[in-house]
């Protein structure tokens, strides 16, 4: 087949102009977006937050061909989902460049949350950069104490308790420290294993009407998992979601008294100063009236 002098001119024409727009193509700048500082440190990569805790990323994006769109999302175990607000697509600094804060505020009790920012420019290209967030929670303290059966006025026997500190008191120490004092354990002939904050504290066990203060410390029944508590946040709605010890427990209608501890029960509990926690029954020894008992508490900072 000829191909005559014109023809060959036009597809060396056509042939030049498809390749001179494949390489502007190909030559434009994809979009940049760049994490410039974080609340939780100086790496610009991750950083670790406590439940509840709130999370701000400084971010600037930029795109030759101007910027279409801003996203981010959070993946949580495998599952991504964008987060509140995005995608934006207006509202830029310019229509090349724009820095903003991102803010996240940490909902999960435990594991990490990736959270990933892209910009998306007016030809379709996309870049992106994320940010990890390992979730610790080192708001509350967990410690084990033993409380033991206190007969009335036994000095040796300490079965007073700082939920605060896990300090453990016999009478004469709590007595000569009663704001420290949130509870006391006693066994009784109804009562059985039981608790009771200073406030409501048996006479018949202990008379503390000399004590400058006694401290009122309510608790409630619970069927929250006590191993699973892992933040401040979590023991608050806790407590909150629990059922107040009162009547069926407690016959004086209050919740400062919960009667009837049994092995692995787990009590919710709010001292005098407001902070929230649960007590779990670890085990109980000895027969009756001389049970000793063993709790393990997680407490608020």
């Amino acid at each position: 087949m000829k191909i005559n002098a014109q023809s060959f001119i036009w597809l060396l024409f056509a042939g030049l102009i498809g390749f001179s727009s494949c390489s502007s193509d190909e030559e434009t700048p994809v979009p940049t977006i760049a994490i410039n500082t974080n609340s939780l440190g100086s790496d610009q990569t991750a950083g670790s937050a406590a439940t509840g805790a709130t999370v701000t990323i400084n971010l600037t994006a930029e795109a030759t061909e101007g910027i279409a769109k801003l996203n981010a999302t959070k993946t949580v175990g495998g599952t991504e989902n964008s987060l509140i607000g995005y995608p934006v697509t207006s509202n830029f600094n310019s229509s090349t460049k724009h820095t903003w804060n991102a803010t996240y505020t940490v909902t999960e009790t435990s594991g990490t949350v990736v959270l990933k920012f892209s910009v998306e420019d007016k030809k379709g290209k996309i870049s992106s950069k994320s940010f990890t967030i390992t979730v610790v929670n080192d708001d509350y303290n967990s410690y084990t104490s033993v409380l033991l059966f206190a007969p009335l006025q036994d000095n040796t026997s300490k079965t007073f308790l700082s939920l605060a500190s896990g300090t453990t008191y016999n009478f004469t120490e709590a007595s000569a420290s009663p704001a420290s004092v949130d509870m006391g354990y006693f066994y009784g002939n109804s009562a059985l294993a039981a608790f009771a904050s200073p406030s409501d504290y048996l006479t018949s066990a202990y008379d503390l009407s000399a004590w400058a203060t006694r401290n009122a410390t309510s608790f409630r029944s619970t069927s929250a998992d006590f191993a699973a508590a892992s933040s401040a946040a979590g023991l608050a709605s806790t407590y909150a979601a629990g059922t107040p010890a009162t009547d069926g427990t407690n016959p004086s209608g209050g919740d400062t008294r919960i009667y009837n501890l049994t092995d692995g029960q787990v009590v919710a509990f709010s001292t005098a100063g407001g902070k929230k926690g649960l007590i779990k029954v670890v085990s109980r020894t000895g027969t009756a009236p001389n049970v000793n008992l063993t709790v393990a508490v997680k407490v608020q900072k």
